[in-house]
């Protein structure tokens, strides 16, 4: 298979090995908002990695994506953390919005502070989200943030993420959990969970969407695009500079040789933004994001993929216009990259993977690269993504 973008195959099921997550609580910053933390056990098929392929070695990587597959059964005990935020309208207790929760599910290098706008309160989509009355949970996937740093080859792969979030979704859709300041009235602590995430968050959504196509009422996916046949040029991606991130930063970042960053400030620029000559972005912001990167691990740069899925719901695609990282080469040059529009758009292509979407819809946010929530336009996307969410309670989706 010679594209990144190829099929993953789950051989086997995965099983999981305990009951419902537990979680507790601490405060945040904000006052709307509890830090939560979520114990799951659960057991997935990875893909079986025999040696390492350094990811900063374009051509070790890309030999590996040749090589056959075969999968292997890991286990884990983990911590998950993640944000939780009451809706900050008033008297909207009993409201259809009140009753949604969007899980938020950041992408790589990120974690979940990208949806609070990196400190930045114009591009934080947590709180525009409260403010039409949604509740809303940003996870620090495992790998990232707060949560806990397995192995990032034999744990940190996309499947084993499928599975914990399986696993966390379960207990906010019964009555295991009930979050702070959730309705009370129903069985349920919410009526609906939309999927909100963006780039490998997205990912990783398809995944759970192909093997559990009932955990969530609706998915929003962000920061992707269905890639052209001459995309995987994606290898532009490496101007980024994948470095060891403990090499980069051992006392930030004092995780084993599994787990990498962004070593390249202009190349990260190149392949998340848009042009910075334009202005599409405040560069106070991209500084922001440069200074509070996260990591990628080497499992999840080697089990990414997009798959038809039996999905039946709603589906929301949103990225930038010139979206480098699925629309391009991977950078802005030679080229300057574009998604299309119209029948030719290749973020409506994500069609072809939600045939039976009962609703599919997509927009091309303008004048924004692949990080469309940190540009100038940023809320031209969140009144999108909730337009969209309106028709979805309108509709009457539930569980």
């Amino acid at each position: 298979m010679n594209s990144i973008f190829k099929s993953l195959a789950f051989a086997g099921s995965l099983t999981s090995v305990v009951a419902l997550p537990t979680a507790s609580t601490q405060a945040t910053g904000s006052k709307n908002c509890q830090e939560l933390i979520f114990k799951i056990s659960a057991t997935a098929q990875n893909r079986e990695i025999h040696v390492q392929p350094d990811i900063s070695d374009l051509a070790a990587f890309a030999g590996f994506l040749q090589q056959k597959e075969s999968y292997v059964d890991v286990s884990g005990n983990e911590k998950i953390v993640a944000r939780y935020c009451r809706p900050t309208i008033v008297n909207i207790q009993e409201s259809e919005e009140s009753k949604t929760l969007q899980l938020l599910v950041h992408g790589n290098t990120y974690d979940s502070k990208y949806w609070s706008g990196l400190g930045y309160q114009e591009y934080n989509y947590e709180a525009h989200a409260n403010a039409l009355g949604y509740p809303t949970l940003a996870i620090d996937r495992l790998g990232s943030g707060k949560s806990t740093h397995p192995n990032g080859v034999t744990h940190v792969q996309t499947p084993y993420q499928v599975e914990l979030l399986h696993k966390l979704i379960a207990s906010l859709r019964g009555p295991g959990i009930v979050l702070p300041g959730a309705p009370q009235s129903q069985v349920a602590p919410f009526d609906r969970l939309i999927w909100v995430g963006h780039s490998f968050g997205s990912i990783v959504g398809n995944q759970l969407a192909l093997k559990y196509p009932r955990d969530v009422d609706a998915y929003v996916l962000m920061g992707i695009a269905k890639p052209g046949k001459d995309d995987f040029a994606l290898y532009g991606q490496w101007e980024m500079g994948f470095q060891s991130a403990s090499d980069y930063d051992a006392s930030r970042f004092p995780y084993d040789k599994t787990y990498y960053v962004t070593s390249s400030k202009a190349g990260r620029m190149a392949t998340f933004y848009s042009d910075p000559k334009a202005p599409d972005f405040d560069t106070a912001v991209y500084d922001a994001d440069f200074a509070t990167m996260g990591t990628i691990t080497a499992g999840e740069a080697l089990t990414q993929g997009l798959n038809v899925t039996d999905f039946a719901g709603p589906v929301f695609v949103i990225t930038g216009q010139e979206d480098a990282t699925f629309c391009g080469n991977g950078k802005r040059e030679p080229v300057l990259p574009d998604c299309l529009s119209g029948a030719d758009s290749k973020i409506g292509a994500m069609r072809e993977y939600y045939p039976r979407a009962g609703l599919f819809d997509f927009f091309a946010q303008p004048d924004a690269g692949h990080c469309h929530g940190t540009h100038y336009t940023a809320k031209q996307g969140f009144d999108a993504t909730h337009d969209f969410l309106a028709k979805v309670i309108a509709g009457g989706v539930s569980i």
